[in-house]
């Protein structure tokens, strides 16, 4: 018989099993068996959860990290390395603050300039603890924020897998809540080391190349087919690249953002093309919406850690884009001193109707190498870009202003009237219904025009409001073509052969919350021609003539008006009156006359009274009578049609 003693060494390992087999043999029969030592040394198993995933500059966020058992005497050490983050540069994020609990020491790690890891400490004896953090508000534009953390494994302890992980996003409020999220937009992922640490491996290609990877977020933007990508040859300057770099020894101060910057550069002749960095983003141009772009630009010194030659700026572009069509762009309009950023500012307003909206919006960073002056013509042609920053703002709706003519403006019946729209705006979706309101017209009763006819150009529709009560038109609506800026309304003038004279109508331009109204250019205005009659002169000795559908306001009446007039004997033709200037008379007594509510009978006798003596149209010198008659049409104060005459006899007055 013998023992076995089992070490208690202090180790985390587990329970552990062994067998012991005898080998067989003749002199005896073998029995197996096993057994199992305990292990009695058990670590706790770690776990962590954030409060808040999401939250804007100036706001706390907090990691909880549950333990399964008390941490041990003096504590448990954990390592949490930062995962992924597109803006690695610290001093976004004040971390461990008040409210912390349990964390019996913190280091926050950074290395070059970039958050590299976490290393916490859980207080002895604890199972639960809680590190608060708050996102600082820095008032600089540079859009979203994500970064990840996770548990990484260690001594003394055991990770929680499906708890062992936080994604933490900080929102931008430089430019409130209008910044479009950039995927590595300070080109500073991944870090590289400087031109001075190493010489041949300072930047990144976006290029597929045998030695060099994509950069996240950005692609080549090569129209003219200039690309080479890097050279296999460490060092070698003669290719033609765009992507990332680490920008130390080029500038007087670092990149705007971090260490690394974009890069386009370019070794062809000036002249040949261009070549840049592009990115597509997520978002979608949309209607009303105004868009900033703001791009740091960098003209490199000569570094002396770099065999380039550099003198002499080839020029940039910087272009906002949707569906491939270019929205507004700066082309090389800043002066930017040798080893100095300048910020580039570009601004487009989408408005309601445009060819790109529900596109994808694009980011162009192009070296344009076309500015003259340069020293050397096949030098090296670099432009550096870095700290990318998009802001969209939805703004109030820019309305149309609207103008409207009548043309021509006298029109005989039997001819075409036109009324031209003009608009500052196109019309937007679904189109435009705009009101005129009828503001003058000396026959309102429909029947005198044919509205909306053949040929009319960009009107989809068209309404005549005619009131219920008194028969008379009151308004049109006419409705113009969705992305219109200008409209055409064809009418016929109608040809009735009734005696009417002239015709005055003025449709003007109805107030809305749609559209404004131009200023001076706001009213349809014309007059029709009569062509039923000749009207001037009169060659017998007596006149008559019939005026159809005439407005008595004072009554809100619609009369037919016969007038007759007998001439005194004797008179010579160059005594005769104009029959004309009596018809217009008329309806001008009637249209303004202000006895609001004076019988008819009255308004007839009125009448007569003013053509004989104060209309000015000498009637009392060679006239023996007049007769007026009004053949009144009913209306809501007038239930049946009925006839007032009045005579006057000349020789009696």
């Amino acid at each position: 018989m013998f023992g076995i003693s089992a070490i208690a060494d202090d180790l985390d390992e587990g329970d552990e099993t062994y067998s012991l087999s005898l080998l067989l043999d003749e002199t005896y029969i073998a029995d197996p068996n096993s057994t199992t030592i305990e292990d009695n040394m058990t670590s706790p198993t770690v776990s962590i959860t954030p409060e808040n995933v999401s939250v804007t500059e100036g706001e706390t966020f907090s990691w909880n990290i549950s333990l399964s058992q008390s941490a041990p005497e003096g504590g448990l050490a954990l390592s949490l390395p930062i995962t992924f983050n597109n803006d690695p540069a610290p001093g976004d994020v004040e971390y461990n603050i008040d409210g912390s609990s349990n964390i019996a020491d913190f280091e926050f790690v950074v290395e070059e300039g970039v958050s590299e890891s976490f290393n916490i400490t859980i207080a002895e004896g604890e199972t639960e603890a809680v590190l608060v953090s708050q996102a600082i508000s820095d008032d600089v534009a540079e859009g979203e924020e994500v970064f990840t953390t996770v548990i990484a494994e260690g001594d003394g302890y055991l990770v929680d897998s499906e708890n062992s992980e936080v994604t933490t996003t900080i929102e931008d409020t430089s430019f409130g809540d209008n910044a479009v999220s950039i995927e590595n937009f300070s080109f500073e992922i991944p870090a590289l080391p400087s031109p001075e640490e190493s010489p041949g491996n300072f930047f990144l290609s976006v290029t597929e190349s045998p030695t060099q990877d994509s950069v996240p977020g950005w692609k080549a933007y090569n129209p003219n087919g200039l690309l080479t990508g890097i050279p296999l040859t460490p060092g070698a300057v003669n290719f033609t690249d765009a992507g990332i770099s680490n920008v130390s020894n080029f500038y007087s101060e670092d990149a705007p953002d971090g260490k690394n910057a974009g890069y386009s550069f370019i070794l062809d002749e000036v002249g040949s093309g261009v070549v840049g960095l592009s990115q597509t983003l997520d978002e979608q141009l949309t209607a009303n919406t105004r868009y900033t772009l703001q791009v740091d630009v960098g003209n490199p010194a000569p570094n002396p850690f770099v065999r380039a030659d550099l003198s002499g700026f080839p020029g940039y572009r910087v272009e906002l884009v949707a569906g491939g069509e270019v929205l507004a762009q700066d082309n090389n309009s800043l002066s930017i001193a040798e080893g100095v950023f300048e910020t580039s500012t570009v601004t487009f307003t989408a408005p309601e109707m445009h060819s790109s909206l529900g596109e994808e919006l694009e980011i162009r960073l192009v070296n344009i190498a076309e500015t003259s002056g340069l020293e050397v013509d096949n030098n090296v042609k670099l432009v550096d870009f870095d700290n990318v920053r998009l802001f969209a703002e939805t703004i109030e709706p820019t309305l149309p202003t609207i103008s409207v003519v009548a043309e021509p403006t006298e029109v005989e019946e039997g001819s075409q009237l036109l009324w031209n729209f003009e608009l500052t705006e196109p019309v937007g979706e679904g189109g435009l219904t705009v009101a005129l309101d009828l503001v003058e017209d000396t026959d309102p009763l429909p029947g005198d025009i044919t509205y909306f006819v053949d040929d009319s150009e960009n009107v989809t529709d068209f309404e005549l409001i005619i009131n219920e009560e008194s028969g008379l038109i009151e308004q049109a609506l006419v409705t113009l073509a969705e992305g219109a800026t200008e409209a055409t309304l064809v009418n016929d003038i109608i040809a009735d052969n009734a005696t009417e004279g002239e015709e005055s109508v003025s449709f003007a331009l109805s107030e809305s919350d749609e559209y404004g109204i131009d200023s001076e250019v706001n009213a349809a205005s014309f007059t029709i021609l009569d062509t039923s009659t000749d009207l001037n002169t009169s060659t017998s000795t007596s006149i008559s003539f019939e005026l159809n559908d005439l407005l008595v306001p004072a009554r809100e009446a619609v009369v037919d008006v016969t007038f007759d007039l007998n001439y005194v004997s004797g008179i010579e033709d160059s005594e005769f009156l104009s029959v004309g200037e009596i018809a217009d008379s008329i309806e001008n007594y009637l249209a303004d006359n202000s006895a609001d509510g004076d019988f008819l009978e009255v308004i007839t006798e009125d009448l007569a009274e003013f053509l004989v003596t104060d209309a000015g149209l000498g009637i009392g010198d060679v006239a023996d009578s007049i007769t007026v008659e009004l053949d009144i049409e009913p209306n809501f104060d007038i239930p049946l049609p009925f006839s007032v005459t009045s005579t006057v006899e000349i020789a009696e007055i």
